[in-house]
């Protein structure tokens, strides 16, 4: 079984905090989150969360995890973290979560994968042009054109344009561009149909 693959997100903020309280949920779905065992232990003492963390490889046989355990895809750190306080020197640890998880998503590896928030201007901070999650996938996926999609359960919204200041956003919708975001929308929810009926999801 594939898991799904949970990245931790900026390590001074809110994202290890949520991977932690997942390990109490009683979920039933597989899923893996990749950070540094150091600093999930270190928050859960903080937060004063009993929290036992048992490592991961990708390729690993899938067995359940128990109530109160977190598999991890354990990934250093490089440098210390204070909660609350952004670090430049752990920009690569952010990005190599997000890059590890990718490339198992498109090897096959994981099922798919799940964000926790990035904080996008120390990635900046640090020399690396960054303006948000969908462009970097973008770039990883090697792909022409991706469509952000913001969903709950009444209501699909589908973005034309993603991360562009608001005085930009006006010379960047085009017939063009609408008619290319419609027809990978369409496109999309084809196959996910499709998948749908075949008793893939």
């Amino acid at each position: 079984m594939k898991p799904l693959l949970v990245t931790s997100g900026e390590p001074a903020g809110i994202g290890i905090d949520l991977c932690l309280q997942l390990a109490h949920l009683g979920l039933t779905i597989p899923f893996v989150v990749l950070a540094d065992p150091t600093l999930l232990t270190q928050r859960a003492l903080k937060l004063n969360l009993d929290v036992e963390l048992d490592y991961y490889e990708l390729g690993d046989e899938w067995t359940a995890t128990a109530q109160g355990h977190l598999k991890v895809w354990p990934i250093a750190l490089r440098d210390r973290v204070i909660t609350g306080q952004l670090n430049v020197a752990n920009s690569d640890y952010v990005l190599e979560m997000l890059e590890r998880a990718t490339y198992a998503c498109l090897d096959g590896l994981a099922a798919g994968m799940v964000t926790a928030p990035v904080q996008k201007s120390v990635i900046n901070e640090a020399g690396i042009a960054f303006s948000g999650h969908t462009e970097f996938l973008q770039a990883l996926c090697g792909v022409e054109k991706v469509v952000m999609m913001l969903a709950c359960p009444d209501l699909r919204v589908a973005l034309v344009t993603t991360h562009l200041p608001l005085r930009a956003v006006a010379d960047a919708i085009t017939a063009d561009t609408l008619s290319q975001v419609v027809r990978i929308l369409l496109t999309t929810l084809y196959i996910n149909l499709v998948l749908l009926n075949h008793g893939f999801w």
